[in-house]
């Protein structure tokens, strides 16, 4: 299955979380979910809008926002507003 983006959403893939060294296992439905991931697809814009977002970038978003989807390989990806990246990762 392969996943598209309407128009003004974005496909991420969201990082794995930190993980501390420490000793303690903290259970997965108890871990903190990461506000940043992988752009993995981005769906068509209005002609009048463009946005510096595109496929390959590391972006930041509110960590409850977007729509979790699984693919096929049961790998969970979010589909979200573009309006709703609050910043991009440069290097």
């Amino acid at each position: 299955m392969k996943i598209e983006p309407t128009a003004g959403k974005i496909l991420i893939k969201r990082s794995e979380p930190e993980r501390k060294s420490g000793g303690i296992i903290i259970p997965e439905t108890a871990q903190e979910k990461s506000s940043k991931g992988a752009v993995h697809a981005v769906g068509p814009f209005q002609k009048d809008k463009e946005h510096a977002i595109k496929t390959g970038d590391t972006v930041f978003f509110a960590k409850w926002g977007g729509t979790e989807i699984k693919d096929d390989n049961d790998d969970v990806f979010i589909i979200i507003n573009v309006d709703e990246i609050l910043g991009i990762e440069r290097k």
